[in-house]
Protein backbone atom coordinates (compact mmCIF):
# COMPACT_ATOMS: atom_id res chain seq x y z
CA UNK A 1 0.00 0.00 0.00
CA UNK A 2 1.06 3.84 -0.84
CA UNK A 3 1.38 5.99 2.38
CA UNK A 4 1.04 5.09 6.03
CA UNK A 5 -1.03 2.26 6.41
CA UNK A 6 0.49 -0.56 8.18
CA UNK A 7 0.43 -3.55 6.11
CA UNK A 8 0.53 -6.92 8.94
CA UNK A 9 0.66 -10.31 8.27
CA UNK A 10 0.55 -13.36 10.50
CA UNK A 11 2.54 -16.27 9.86
CA UNK A 12 3.32 -19.73 11.94
CA UNK A 13 6.30 -21.45 12.71
CA UNK A 14 6.63 -25.03 14.14
CA UNK A 15 9.62 -26.60 15.76
CA UNK A 16 8.77 -30.51 15.56
CA UNK A 17 11.11 -31.79 18.22
CA UNK A 18 13.40 -30.14 20.59
CA UNK A 19 16.31 -32.72 22.86
CA UNK A 20 19.22 -32.02 23.95
CA UNK A 21 21.73 -32.54 21.12
CA UNK A 22 19.57 -31.35 18.49
CA UNK A 23 20.53 -30.44 14.72
CA UNK A 24 20.04 -27.02 14.83
CA UNK A 25 16.33 -25.39 13.31
CA UNK A 26 16.36 -22.63 10.85
CA UNK A 27 13.43 -21.37 8.65
CA UNK A 28 13.10 -17.85 7.20
CA UNK A 29 10.92 -15.71 5.22
CA UNK A 30 11.68 -13.30 2.72
CA UNK A 31 9.72 -9.99 2.28
CA UNK A 32 9.38 -8.34 -0.77
CA UNK A 33 8.48 -4.16 -1.02
CA UNK A 34 6.52 -4.18 -4.10
CA UNK A 35 5.65 -0.71 -3.79
CA UNK A 36 6.79 2.52 -5.09
CA UNK A 37 8.42 3.79 -1.53
CA UNK A 38 10.51 2.53 1.17
CA UNK A 39 8.87 0.40 3.66
CA UNK A 40 10.17 -0.17 8.03
CA UNK A 41 9.89 -3.50 8.78
CA UNK A 42 9.17 -5.06 12.37
CA UNK A 43 8.14 -8.03 13.68
CA UNK A 44 6.63 -9.45 17.18
CA UNK A 45 5.44 -12.77 19.04
CA UNK A 46 1.81 -12.85 19.36
CA UNK A 47 1.78 -16.11 21.23
CA UNK A 48 4.36 -19.53 21.64
CA UNK A 49 3.17 -23.05 22.38
CA UNK A 50 5.99 -24.73 24.48
CA UNK A 51 5.81 -28.46 24.79
CA UNK A 52 1.61 -27.95 25.90
CA UNK A 53 2.21 -24.46 27.72
CA UNK A 54 0.95 -21.42 25.83
CA UNK A 55 1.98 -18.28 26.52
CA UNK A 56 0.38 -15.26 24.99
CA UNK A 57 1.74 -11.81 24.35
CA UNK A 58 0.54 -8.45 25.62
CA UNK A 59 0.92 -5.05 26.09
CA UNK A 60 1.45 -5.65 30.02
CA UNK A 61 2.16 -8.49 31.54
CA UNK A 62 4.59 -10.54 28.67
CA UNK A 63 5.69 -8.00 26.17
CA UNK A 64 6.66 -9.44 22.81
CA UNK A 65 10.32 -7.88 23.44
CA UNK A 66 10.33 -9.91 26.89
CA UNK A 67 9.41 -13.27 25.07
CA UNK A 68 12.01 -12.45 22.79
CA UNK A 69 14.52 -12.20 25.97
CA UNK A 70 12.67 -15.27 27.53
CA UNK A 71 13.14 -17.69 24.29
CA UNK A 72 16.72 -16.39 23.86
CA UNK A 73 17.76 -17.14 27.81
CA UNK A 74 15.59 -18.77 30.04
CA UNK A 75 15.90 -21.92 29.03
CA UNK A 76 18.07 -24.80 28.15
CA UNK A 77 17.24 -24.71 24.23
CA UNK A 78 18.12 -21.12 23.23
CA UNK A 79 15.17 -19.56 20.14
CA UNK A 80 16.67 -16.36 18.38
CA UNK A 81 14.72 -14.27 15.59
CA UNK A 82 16.58 -11.62 13.33
CA UNK A 83 15.71 -9.72 9.88
CA UNK A 84 18.69 -8.74 8.04
CA UNK A 85 16.76 -5.31 7.41
CA UNK A 86 14.49 -3.13 9.39
CA UNK A 87 14.38 -0.87 5.71
CA UNK A 88 12.87 -2.28 2.74
CA UNK A 89 13.82 -0.52 -0.60
CA UNK A 90 11.17 0.10 -2.66
CA UNK A 91 10.51 -1.23 -6.04
CA UNK A 92 11.13 -5.25 -5.29
CA UNK A 93 13.75 -4.61 -2.25
CA UNK A 94 13.65 -7.29 0.37
CA UNK A 95 14.80 -8.38 3.68
CA UNK A 96 14.35 -11.51 5.55
CA UNK A 97 13.34 -12.91 8.93
CA UNK A 98 14.36 -15.81 10.35
CA UNK A 99 13.80 -17.88 13.10
CA UNK A 100 16.47 -20.42 15.06
CA UNK A 101 16.17 -23.17 17.61
CA UNK A 102 19.53 -24.85 19.11
CA UNK A 103 19.62 -26.85 22.28
CA UNK A 104 22.95 -27.83 23.31
CA UNK A 105 23.78 -31.16 24.15
CA UNK A 106 25.50 -29.32 27.50
CA UNK A 107 23.72 -26.36 28.73
CA UNK A 108 26.17 -26.57 31.54
CA UNK A 109 23.61 -27.50 33.59
CA UNK A 110 22.86 -31.12 34.42
CA UNK A 111 20.01 -30.38 36.66
CA UNK A 112 17.53 -27.98 34.14
CA UNK A 113 18.75 -30.56 31.12
CA UNK A 114 17.59 -33.30 32.77
CA UNK A 115 14.17 -31.56 33.74
CA UNK A 116 13.62 -29.80 30.58
CA UNK A 117 15.02 -33.30 28.24
CA UNK A 118 12.28 -35.17 30.26
CA UNK A 119 9.87 -32.75 30.12
CA UNK A 120 10.22 -33.19 25.79
CA UNK A 121 10.09 -36.61 25.97
CA UNK A 122 7.13 -37.26 27.87
CA UNK A 123 5.35 -34.58 25.72
CA UNK A 124 5.97 -36.61 22.59
CA UNK A 125 5.17 -39.70 24.09
CA UNK A 126 2.02 -38.47 24.95
CA UNK A 127 1.75 -36.24 21.83
CA UNK A 128 3.51 -37.67 18.91
CA UNK A 129 1.69 -35.78 16.58
CA UNK A 130 2.35 -31.56 18.02
CA UNK A 131 5.05 -29.99 17.65
CA UNK A 132 7.07 -29.20 20.50
CA UNK A 133 7.04 -25.48 19.83
CA UNK A 134 4.70 -23.28 17.93
CA UNK A 135 5.07 -19.90 17.16
CA UNK A 136 2.65 -17.14 15.84
CA UNK A 137 4.59 -14.15 14.04
CA UNK A 138 3.30 -10.96 13.70
CA UNK A 139 5.45 -8.91 10.42
CA UNK A 140 3.96 -5.52 10.19
CA UNK A 141 5.34 -3.11 7.14
CA UNK A 142 4.60 0.11 6.74
CA UNK A 143 5.68 2.32 3.41
CA UNK A 144 6.86 6.09 4.32
CA UNK A 145 5.09 8.80 3.97
CA UNK A 146 4.97 10.82 0.50
CA UNK A 147 7.63 13.92 0.36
Amino acid sequence: TDGETELSEYINFAIPNIYPGMESYTDQINVVNMGERQASIRFEIVSVNILGTQYTCNDTDLTSDMMVSRLANNFPFHITFGLTNNTIDNNHGTTTFSISAAWPYESGNDEWDTTWGNTAYNFHENNPTSSSIELVIKITAIQSAAS
